[in-house]
């Protein structure tokens, strides 16, 4: 991965974590979901299993990657990377997002 900018992952090398950014943490994400990680919820419920896989793949990359920036490049990480409307106050918080998606596993296939 190549960091631009402050903190711009190339939103090509994670397509997976560029949909949920822009998909679910959009200008009216608080309203919407309540939370960031309610948001991660809603987009997990609504992924097919290899999307949930591929996110959680790209996130764990993602996550080793900039585990050790600083925290202003991390809270600069979903704006300036991802182009979403979320702007994290402190820098866990982007850190504990990653976490999330990357131990996200899909629901267990169920026969009817």
């Amino acid at each position: 991965m190549t960091l631009r900018g402050p903190a711009s992952p190339r939103s090509a090398e994670f397509p997976a974590l560029a949909a949920f950014f822009r998909g679910y943490l959009h200008e009216d994400f608080e309203a919407q979901h309540a939370s960031v990680a309610a948001a991660l919820d809603a987009w997990l419920a609504a992924a097919r299993p290899g999307q949930v896989r591929r996110l959680a793949r790209e996130a764990a990359h993602l996550l080793d990657e900039v585990r050790r920036l600083p925290a202003a490049r991390l809270r600069a990480l979903p704006s300036a990377g991802f182009r979403c409307a979320w702007s994290p106050r402190r820098a866990s918080e982007v850190l504990d997002l990653l976490a999330r998606a990357a131990a996200a596993t899909p629901p267990p296939y169920i026969r009817g």
